[in-house]
Order: structure tokens, then sequence, then C-alpha cells
């Protein structure tokens, strides 16, 4: 016979309802944990989604910014080039109306200097203070731009023998009224061009001409260098060439920072 009684048998469907009841329990807690681990798993990847769409509107928008970029750079190089090409055709076009060159040579009459002297006589000086100040005051009104005058003085390609040793600081005595002989000893044709030009650009400054207008003078030489088509010479030949021997005289406009340098 079974000793168990029917005490004994409810109190083991009791353990194993109990049982059952924990297990039921524990699962649903696990499926609460898993269910939680979920929907913060679906949170992050959200999150995830969002910002990856955040990038690649971002990224996007980059690459459009970067073609904006491109074609703006394009666009101010095309500027520039413009802008050059508007310099330089200014440029040229104030080239092609520069005033004209004056030049007073010994072939156009009489002889302007006596040879290997620099000094004005009274005759060269009444036309440098008349006629030629007014035909460069009408100028300066044609050519209202200009504010230098460069004066250069030329020579033939006959020797100079004396020797001067001290020649730039004679120069400069007789330009600054230290000294009054302009027939100083010249080592060579080149610094007798140049004592000739410095003769010419004092007589112009003491007329007064393009007074406030003009605001840079400047005497340079050529020499016997030069010819007349301004080729540079390709042998001295010790001639009588009158129509070397002359005085140029150029109106110029230069930038403020060209002055002062």
């Amino acid at each position: 016979m079974d000793p168990t009684t029917p005490s004994d048998h409810r109190s083991d469907l009791l353990r194993q309802t109990e049982l059952f009841i924990i297990l039921g329990m524990a699962f649903a807690v696990f499926l609460a944990l898993v269910s939680k681990e979920n929907n913060k798993l679906n949170a992050e990847n959200e999150k995830i989604g969002i910002e990856l769409f955040q990038y690649q509107e971002l990224e996007t928008k980059y690459q459009e910014l970067e073609g904006q970029l491109e074609r703006k750079e394009e666009e101010i190089a095309d500027l520039r080039g413009r802008i050059n090409d508007v310099e330089r055709a200014r440029q040229e076009e104030s080239n092609s109306c520069a005033a004209p060159f004056i030049v007073l040579d010994d072939a156009q009459g009489g002889h302007f200097f006596a040879t290997n002297s620099a000094k004005i006589d009274p005759g060269f000086s009444a036309f440098i203070r008349g006629e030629l100040r007014r035909t460069l005051e009408q100028l300066l009104v044609d050519f209202p731009e200009t504010n230098a005058i460069y004066i250069i003085g030329h020579t033939d390609h006959r020797r100079v023998n004396r020797a001067n040793r001290n020649f730039e600081q004679q120069a400069v005595n007789l330009f600054h009224g230290r000294l009054s002989n302009w027939s100083i000893h010249c080592n060579s044709n080149a610094e007798l061009g140049l004592l000739r030009a410095f003769a010419v650009m004092k007589e112009l400054k003491q007329s007064s001409i393009g007074r406030g207008s003009i605001k840079h003078w400047q005497a340079y030489s050529g020499g016997p260098f030069t010819n007349l088509d301004g080729e540079i010479v390709r042998e001295l030949n010790n001639k009588d060439i009158p129509a070397l021997r002359r005085i140029e005289i150029r109106l110029m406009s230069i930038s403020e920072e060209a002055i002062q340098q």
C-alpha cells in the first residue's frame, strides 16, 4: 500500500504550484529586462540613425559649398584677369596719349652749346625761357597728368680729351650756383651730356615752368651711345654729327611712390 496520504499529495501540488509561480515571475522579470534593454538599444539605434542622417546632410552641404568655392575662385581669377586687361589697356592708352618728346639738336640751326661746354649763352637762355617755356606750358595743359620732367643730354662721338677728377662735385656746385663756369672739364661725353642736361634743367626751373604741377625733375645723360633711331651705337666714329648733339625733354606721369623713392 502507498504510505502517502491525501494531505501529502496536496502538499506536493502546492509546492509544484509555488515553483511554477516563481518560475513564471522570474521569466516575467527576465522578459521585462530584455524588453527594457531592447528599448534602450532601439533608442540608441534611432539616435545613431539621426546622427548618421545629419552627417550625410552635412557631407552633402560640404560638397555643395566646396563646389561653390571652386566656382567663386574661378570667378575671382576671371575678374583678376579682366582687371589686368583693363589696367593693361589703360596703360597702353596712357602710353599712346603721352606727351611728345621735345628734341633740341644742333641740326635744327645754330649751336645750342659750344664744343666741350655746357654753358648756356644769352640767346639759348632767351629761347628756353621764351619759346620753349611756352611750348612746355601748352603741353602741360594738353597733358594735365604730367608731374615730372626728364631732360636727357646727348653728344656726338667726338672724344673728350681733358680730364677732371672731381666732375661730380663741380656739377653739383654749378647747379646750386656755387660755381658759374659751365665749361668745366669733363672726363667723357657721358659727363658732358649730363652737364648739358643739368644746365637746361636749371634754366627751366628758374623760368618757373609747371609751378605746382611738376613734382619731380631729373637730368640724365645719353652721352654718345644712342643713335637718332633710339638704337645703341655699334661703334664710335669720332665724327662731327650735329643731329646727335641734342637735348631731349620728356614730360612724364609717374606715381607718388616713384617720386618719393
